[in-house]
């Protein structure tokens, strides 16, 4: 495995957990809004496996569950082996995804080597070619079967980027989404990108975001904000 970052401590990206997050190498998809952009492209480096586990026991008694995250997972063959690892160690593990290798992710979830799924739904499936390669789009749409019908705790999550993201593309992503537990709308922040282009984005309004997320929200079982400040509503006193 070969890994970009190491997070120690996260109470954010393991829904529950308190977890370690590690970043790996390589990503198949080129996303303007990237704000892990260092992280595409793979950089020359010995197996860090052993390495990062060992550092990882250091740690148990404080932090019991890993995060996986990227660039994206799936790209790397020794993923199903490493994640093995963590589980004989005794760790929960999540593994982020972006849903483009179908294959590794099912066998994956066979094995029970992942006690928690995140997979990025990036736009309408018409689209996702803009973002990666021809055939993308089918497999995206098996792997969110796959993993709705695992039986693992799961999310999908958007990033709302507006030129990916608007109603027409919330209508698509309702269909093939649809019976999903959980559903997250992103807030797009062009401060964490290095994308000269996506900095000039301005970011939608939380009432845009709402409107957005009710497209889809009567089609899954669960489906917030995430990333906004939604204001509390305030109660005219009666007296």
């Amino acid at each position: 495995m070969q890994f970009g970052g190491v997070q120690k401590t996260s109470f954010i990206d393991y829904p529950g957990e308190i977890s370690a997050v590690l970043f790996t190498q390589g990503c198949n998809y080129s996303c303007a809004y990237c704000h892990n952009a260092d992280l595409i492209a793979f950089k020359e480096s010995a197996d860090e496996s052993e390495r990062v586990i060992a550092d990882l026991l250091t740690r148990k008694k404080n932090v019991d569950a890993v995060t996986i995250t990227g660039g994206e997972p799936t790209v790397q063959r020794d993923l199903p082996q490493f994640m093995k690892r963590l589980k004989d160690e005794g760790f929960k593990v999540k593994l982020d995804t972006n849903g483009s290798n179908p294959d590794s992710v099912k066998m994956i979830l066979s094995k029970g080597l992942a006690d928690y799924m995140a997979m990025d739904a990036k736009t309408s499936l018409k689209r996702y070619p803009e973002l990666a390669f021809t055939g993308v789009s089918e497999r995206v749409q098996a792997t969110s079967r796959i993993i709705m019908d695992s039986g693992v705790d799961y999310e999908f999550r958007t990033t709302a980027f507006p030129p990916l993201v608007g109603e027409s593309e919330m209508e698509d992503m309702a269909q093939w989404l649809s019976g999903a537990e959980n559903y997250f709308l992103q807030q797009f922040n062009p401060g964490h990108t290095n994308h000269p282009s996506a900095k000039l984005i301005a970011p939608y309004s939380v009432k845009t975001l709402s409107r957005l997320l009710d497209i889809i929200r009567p089609r899954v079982k669960n489906a917030s904000l995430r990333g906004v400040d939604v204001p509390t509503p305030v109660e005219k006193c009666s007296c």
